[in-house]
């Protein structure tokens, strides 16, 4: 099949976008064959800007691109190592961008290691950890991604990993393939779980993680900032309801900003890719996000859940209440029939 990016729903982008591993796909557009930029100039104030990413960027019409830009991502994935090694004789600004420390915290034990300021992978550790972990429906992948903030700098939020969870899992065995990867983090992450299509698994999230776990109810409305205590068997959990649109906009302005920093994966690649797809449409509401039909966002939205937790302003909040849950309780004082008199 030979074609310029046409619509979303047409069979050509059907296949180019779809997850058929036999299509081999070749991709030639403006920005990667050597153009003229006049030439170029003149077809966009010819075509108008729909059009002209249409036959010259690869971007189908049928529905309002997505705003998450690859260019948002490699910045976002992009790491500066300095150039000159880190010695003593250099201040606290360089220290923060490549001094080897002493890792102080329990992930990586004792030995020396090198931190970079854009790159998670050589943060010692997040404050908190969050699981971001969305759960898929019959036909979709539960995911489970792993990040938090950043030691050094509390406005910066890192995404180390993203995994996505054997298909046809549910309820116990769900939460048990969770919990291995919990486990990789020594236990002690913040869970933040999607709840909106199986309020039932906040039984087994809870048996497997206590009150670690934060649920949410993604709707169509909502800011995520006033919460519910659902009662669940002979306990509760904090339910927040959270807007998808109000998820991914808050997710696309820290990456604007420059707050996200993203271990560049296969993975973390293919949860960019989904919000990359995503289809936008303005209402008096707000913009709402569209998956087209065929393809998943799991990845992307958990990404989005990730950013949400870590800039709640009840994050420490949450913090507290799972060191005291995992505080060990004063045992009671004896007291015999000697003790009276």
């Amino acid at each position: 099949m030979l074609s310029t990016a046409w619509s979303r729903t047409d069979p050509f982008w059907m296949a180019w976008a779809g997850d058929d591993q036999s299509w081999i796909r070749l991709k030639a557009t403006a920005d990667t064959v050597h153009y003229d930029p006049e030439f170029l100039e003149r077809e966009l104030r010819s075509l108008g800007e729909d059009a002209f990413k249409r036959e010259y960027l690869g971007v189908p019409l049928g529905a309002q691109a997505s705003p998450f830009t690859w260019e948002l991502y490699e910045r976002a994935t992009q790491v500066h190592v300095p150039l000159v090694p880190p010695g003593p004789a250099f201040g606290p600004a360089v220290q923060e961008r490549g001094v080897p420390i002493v890792n102080p915290f329990k992930f990586t034990g004792r030995t020396p290691m090198t931190f970079i300021h854009e790159d998670p992978n050589t943060w010692p550790c997040f404050r908190p950890l969050i699981i971001a972990h969305d759960v898929g429906r019959s036909r979709d992948r539960s995911t489970a991604v792993v990040g938090g903030l950043s030691p050094f700098e509390p406005r910066l939020t890192g995404i180390k990993e993203a995994e996505e969870l054997p298909q046809g899992l549910y309820g116990s065995a769900r939460a048990s393939a969770l919990a291995v990867i919990d486990r990789r983090y020594h236990s002690d992450a913040i869970i933040v779980a999607d709840l909106s299509s199986d309020p039932t698994y906040a039984e087994s999230l809870l048996k497997n993680f206590g009150p670690r776990v934060i649920g949410l109810q993604i709707s169509r409305h909502g800011d995520g900032m006033n919460a519910e205590r659902r009662p669940v068997q002979d306990r509760s959990m904090l339910i927040y309801t959270v807007g998808r649109s109000h998820l991914l906009e808050l997710y696309h302005a820290e990456l604007q900003s420059g707050q996200v920093r993203i271990v560049d994966t296969p993975t973390t690649r293919r949860a960019y890719e989904q919000l990359m797809a995503l289809e936008t449409e303005a209402r008096e509401s707000g913009i709402v996000y569209t998956c087209p039909p065929g393809q998943h966002d799991d990845l992307g939205i958990s990404c989005a859940m990730l950013v949400w937790a870590a800039r709640h302003p009840y994050l420490r909040g949450w913090v507290q209440i799972t060191e005291t849950a995992r505080r060990p309780r004063t045992p009671r004082p004896k007291v015999s029939w000697q003790a009276w008199t």
